[in-house]
């Protein structure tokens, strides 16, 4: 028999081991779900959120944590503003591959009891909105025999890293492997650029990394106009906290291309549960026709194999550039759930009323409109830095 209850904020500060230790026994273990991602968020955004992070125990023991959170803001054609439950950081950061943090073993009685909490004991809601939520998750899994509109938001390509870098280029045609190479040693040889792949490092060296990262991403996004929020001050500073949060556990990767002192292109990303999570870059638009995407990212999948990962995931966005590298993806959901009151069934009610219209005008999603720009590392691309979209 599970219990209910909402996490204080001294549980939530404490509960770090125990929290990636369910982490890590889910079947997809998410890097978006752990103690330090979440707490992080929570540090830098509180003031626009409650937290309600929902702690499911059996007996003494917790069996799992919904970790939401509730904000307010009026959307679309109502009068009043509406209190929405989301995941934590899912509004400001795109985290993907959110899911109910515990086993798979007794995973859905738990998020049920979860759910049910929400409907009948904690309803001071008036929409659910889960977002890029995976395929083979727990909630997914919940959705099929339980009320919410669900829709498909995005792809996650990815790349199973099965044996060695060697066996993965054999993957490609001759001529695609051809050219990896020809352009790597171009780079290497006749232009003098040099690789580097971080996992570690001291304050001051991750703060010069990312500052570094920051400027590229919004050197390149200017150059080609891509709308992006992730040179904006907040989230560059979350992003400089995280670094440093995790940097010390092994989960941070920084892999750069640099000419002498010249920082060219560089890739963002994080090791966890056995996948990389390539989750940013920024490249300097004067070496957009030297294909420093492509090899930057070739070298970067080389390290992942390398340290024996599992896969390498793309994460949201379905550009051209990754099916270059992969034609595996996982489809990602948002899942919407209208609370039972009036303001939800005035929210239901909009809901249809957008829906029948982007059907009737041939208008794509919001979230497919802003769908995360590429970043250009294909065989034959000049490159470009991607962007994590802008929503919400």
């Amino acid at each position: 028999m599970y219990r209910v209850k909402i996490a204080s904020r001294e549980q939530f500060e404490a509960f770090r081991e125990e929290w990636n230790r369910l982490v890590l026994a889910m079947k997809r273990p998410s890097f978006f779900c752990s103690w330090e991602w979440i707490h992080t968020w929570w540090r830098h955004f509180d003031k626009q959120y409650d937290l309600r992070i929902l702690l499911i125990l059996e007996g003494e023991r917790l069996a799992g944590i919904l970790p939401l959170a509730r904000t307010k803001f009026r959307p679309g054609m109502t009068m009043f503003p509406a209190r929405i439950l989301m995941l934590c950081g899912s509004r400001e950061l795109y985290p993907d591959h959110m899911d109910f943090i515990g086993g798979e073993e007794g995973g859905i009685a738990a998020l049920t009891a979860g759910f049910d909490f929400l409907m009948r004991t904690q309803c001071d809601w008036d929409l659910i909105h889960l977002s890029h939520i995976g395929e083979d998750s727990l909630i997914m899994k919940y959705f099929e025999n339980n009320p919410g509109q669900v829709k498909k938001a995005s792809v996650s390509p990815f790349i199973a890293l099965n044996g060695g870098f060697d066996e993965f280029l054999r993957r490609f045609s001759r001529k695609h492997r051809y050219n990896l190479n020809r352009q790597q040693k171009k780079l290497y040889t006749e232009h003098g650029v040099v690789f580097s792949y971080g996992k570690e490092g001291s304050e001051n060296g991750i703060v010069k990394d990312l500052t570094e990262l920051f400027r590229l991403h919004k050197m390149r996004k200017d150059n080609v106009g891509i709308k992006s929020t992730f040179a904006a001050e907040k989230i560059a500073k979350f992003h400089i906290d995280l670094a440093k949060e995790i940097a010390p556990k092994g989960w941070l990767r920084i892999s750069s291309l640099k000419k002498r002192d010249q920082v060219i292109a560089m890739d963002y990303g994080f090791s966890f549960g056995g996948s990389f999570n390539f989750y940013q870059s920024g490249l300097d638009p004067d070496w957009e026709n030297q294909s420093v995407g492509a090899t930057l990212l070739m070298e970067t999948i080389r390290e992942a194999v390398a340290e024996g990962l599992k896969e390498f995931d793309f994460l949201r966005g379905d550009e051209e550039y990754k099916r270059l590298w992969t034609k595996e993806g996982r489809a990602l959901f948002d899942i919407l759930v209208p609370n039972k009151n009036l303001s939800g069934e005035i929210l239901k009610s909009e809901m249809v009323v957008k829906n029948w219209v982007r059907r009737l005008f041939g208008k794509d999603s919001p979230d497919r409109e802003a769908a995360k720009g590429g970043n250009g590392s294909g065989a034959s691309s000049a490159g470009a830095c991607s962007s994590r979209p802008m929503i919400g």
